[in-house]
């Protein structure tokens, strides 16, 4: 199967159309990845956010009743609290969730303030500038996710 694309009628791309386009290409890439991210941790962040309360009002009542069957299933929901808090701190889904959906906003404006540049740019020169100014910018919004750490378990 050929994945080659026909080229289009009309003149031949130039080089800075082709970074361009390119540079576009980047973004939505990564405009993807923060999209998807962002809607992961926004769910987890809700998930913690009634699941911790809600164990630890399920525990209370469990030890309240004081029947004989009580004390291990106060036992089971107690560890049952403690993974989802460790979770929720390591994890911080509230946290990284803000960070991915500043990352969707900046990706949204820097691909409108890209394309606006790149309509008004006349010369070749002025064509060359836009692109090497947007692949910078990217760069920095790509570099800026990338610093987004890692959940790790803290020991």
């Amino acid at each position: 199967m050929d994945l080659e694309q026909p080229l289009p009628d009309g003149p031949e791309p130039t080089s800075s159309e082709q970074m361009y386009v390119h540079v576009l290409e980047r973004g939505s890439i990564h405009a993807r990845s923060a999209a998807k991210r962002s809607k992961r941790y926004k769910r987890l962040a809700s998930v913690m956010h009634f699941s911790i309360p809600l164990t630890s009002l399920s525990l209370a009542v469990v030890i309240g009743l004081n029947l004989d069957s009580s004390l291990a299933i106060a036992g089971i929901v107690a560890v049952l609290l403690t993974i989802v808090t460790a979770l929720n701190s390591v994890l911080d889904p509230e946290q990284r969730y803000l960070a991915y959906s500043e990352a969707c906003i900046r990706i949204h404006d820097w691909e409108m303030a890209t394309r606006q540049e790149w309509s008004l740019a006349a010369t070749p020169r002025d064509r060359f500038a836009v692109v090497d100014e947007a692949n910078r910018q990217m760069s920095e919004i790509g570099q800026a996710m990338a610093r987004l750490p890692i959940p790790r378990l803290r020991v």
